[in-house]
């Protein structure tokens, strides 16, 4: 390939990049629905702030070339694709914050410096080790995980999910729907053996599901409170036992990665009586209740 065929490619795929990046931001793909962000919060993590450009990152500049990119199978060139375009990619959690290596080093070899495979059981991405790495951000969340049966297993070398087995190795995490999510549970809960349990993935769908529910339950409640107007008594009062209502719902999450259904959907029902309550009570004021 000649020194402008090439240029021109690298062009062509660092453009394709933002537009794929765009794309998928103004789509709402990389946050499909308010419920993830609810059990699923933002990391704490000291990484830098999504303002910060990512230009100086050797690791970004280099694998966003077109020479980069063909020396890869295309479904790693698509890793990066969805990396760019996902949150991780808007909030310049780049590559060495979970692969590790020098991302200030000018060449391949120095910027690649102990990385491992991630078959690799030292790398930081290695299956097993996925929760404490993404635990370094996401530190609830991984302390929650740790509470499970599946933690357990997983730590035992046993048949168990971890973070990608839910939300997917594409970077894209938030994504996942109740759906795609009763697809990844039914990897081993299915009814090839029933000793799995067969009947979480269902479970595990409608809980989703159920969360999505609660959330329109509470948005009804604050447009009621709304009807009522500034210059009302009770909104306000209404509006505190909606706001512990929201509190309640993000605290939910603590049962949702330890895989505590049932608690989970305890915490949903409370959730949803508290909204439906505050809505019916908004709507008798302004005498919209029907008898």
């Amino acid at each position: 390939m000649s020194t402008q065929s090439a240029q021109c490619a690298t062009t062509v795929v660092k453009a394709l990049t933002d537009i794929v990046g765009a794309a998928w931001r103004r789509s709402g793909i990389v946050l499909a629905a308010a419920s993830v962000a609810l059990i699923l919060p933002a990391g704490n993590c000291r990484a830098e702030s999504s303002k910060t450009s990512t230009k100086s990152n050797t690791c970004v500049a280099c694998h966003r070339t077109a020479e980069t990119a063909k020396e890869f199978a295309p479904w790693a060139q698509d890793q990066f694709l969805h990396w760019y375009g996902a949150v991780h990619g808007q909030k310049a959690v780049t590559c060495e914050k979970c692969h590790g290596g020098d991302p200030k080093h000018p060449d391949k070899n120095g910027a690649h410096r102990d990385i491992v495979p991630s078959r690799d059981t030292k790398s930081p991405v290695y299956f097993k080790n996925l929760p404490e790495t993404c635990g370094k951000c996401h530190k609830a969340v991984s302390d929650q995980f740790a509470t499970s049966k599946h933690y357990r297993e997983l730590k035992d070398d046993r048949l168990a999910p971890s973070c990608t087995t839910c939300h997917g190795f594409e970077m894209d995490v938030g994504s996942v729907n109740p759906l795609q999510l009763a697809g990844r549970c039914s990897l081993c809960h299915n009814t090839d053996d029933p000793g799995v349990k067969p009947e979480v993935a269902e479970a595990a769908r409608k809980a989703l599901e159920h969360v999505l529910d609660t959330e329109r339950e509470l948005e009804q409640a604050v447009i009621a409170v709304g009807l009522l107007g500034d210059g009302s008594s009770c909104a306000a009062r209404i509006m505190l036992r909606i706001d512990e209502g929201k509190r309640q719902l993000r605290l939910s999450s603590r049962h949702w990665h330890a895989f505590d259904l049932d608690a989970f959907e305890k915490e949903l029902t409370a959730v949803r009586s508290i909204a439906e309550q505050a809505r019916k009570e908004a709507l008798a004021k302004i005498g919209a209740e029907k008898p």
